[in-house]
């Protein structure tokens, strides 16, 4: 996936200046040490710039780490579910280092977006043998109305049995 991201973001002459401008930004910001700035500036590109959007998200993965988590904090509650994803996808990045544990997530379990939702449930489902983990599933299963979601709950739950 990585790799036709990047070809897609280095075709043609704008492209390729767009992608080397945004993170020619992002090395300013991060060698000025001004994390206020490079939030905004990522949750810009997450927001307005289609082009750039997973790249942006990518890079807040990357970048993601307790501090930078609490500044970011109102990404969790942001309109846009892209922003969502992002702040989302940084906690679980935390969650998977053992820095937050699995009831941080809990402000996604009843995300409007399915797609948040879905996510969620399916990072969770590699951790689905840890008890407290399955005690989130099962909530997150109770809550739960689509059933593409369930299914991929209800998986995770079952082949953690088998472990």
């Amino acid at each position: 996936m990585l790799n036709g991201y990047l070809r897609d973001c280095l075709e043609g002459e704008e492209s390729r200046e767009k992608f080397s401008s945004f993170f020619s930004d992002l090395i300013g910001y991060a060698e000025s040490k001004n994390i206020e700035e490079l939030l905004k500036s990522l949750r810009r590109r997450i927001v307005e710039d289609r082009e750039l959007r997973e790249a942006a998200i990518m890079a807040f993965r990357e970048v993601c780490d307790p501090g930078v988590a609490r500044v970011a904090r109102e990404w969790g509650e942001d309109l846009e579910p892209a922003v969502r994803m992002a702040y989302l996808k940084c906690l679980l990045r935390l969650f998977e280092r053992g820095e937050i544990g699995v009831d941080d997530l809990a402000s996604f379990l009843e995300d409007p977006s399915p797609k948040i939702r879905l996510f969620l449930a399916s990072s969770l489902s590699l951790h689905a043998g840890e008890s407290e983990v399955r005690s989130f599933l099962l909530r997150m299963l109770a809550r739960e109305r689509r059933s593409e979601i369930r299914n991929v709950i209800i998986e995770a739950l079952s082949s953690s049995d088998d472990r």
